[in-house]
């Protein structure tokens, strides 16, 4: 180290000091830990199969199972950002079909959900009609 850079320590050190109190300050006013801060910004995840997907309005209906055997379906919106992967390589939109199981990372926005990300994570199987 040299002693240029030790001109920075102190500087570096009372930053950190400042801001580290800052959120003790707030975890101890609100009872909440530091990462409570940040719940609003997390992304929720659910996981299912694809139902239907409509390329004109970018939505895409995704049934999941509640408590391991109640089905509810789900609508998504897609937007610009949303993110699609398959086996971590990128696809287009119009890559995804009914069938294809997926996690999607959504949030809410307008009483809406919009995907930030799906990631196809294979195809489902069905038992055969008799």
């Amino acid at each position: 180290m040299t002693w240029r850079n030790l001109g920075r320590l102190p500087v570096f050190l009372l930053t950190l000091t400042l801001l580290g109190g800052g959120l003790a300050g707030a975890q101890q006013r609100s009872g909440e830990s530091a990462w409570s801060l940040f719940e609003p910004f997390k992304g929720k995840t659910i996981a299912g199969e694809v139902m239907s997907v409509d390329q004109e309005k970018r939505t895409l209906v995704v049934r999941t199972l509640e408590n391991g055997d109640r089905e509810r379906d789900v609508s998504i919106a897609l937007d610009d950002r949303t993110v699609l992967k398959k086996l971590r390589t990128p696809i287009s939109d119009g890559d995804l079909s009914p069938g294809h199981l997926v996690k999607v990372t959504y949030r809410e926005f307008a009483g809406r959900l919009v995907a930030r990300r799906i990631e196809v994570t294979g195809k489902a199987v069905h038992p055969p009609m008799p």
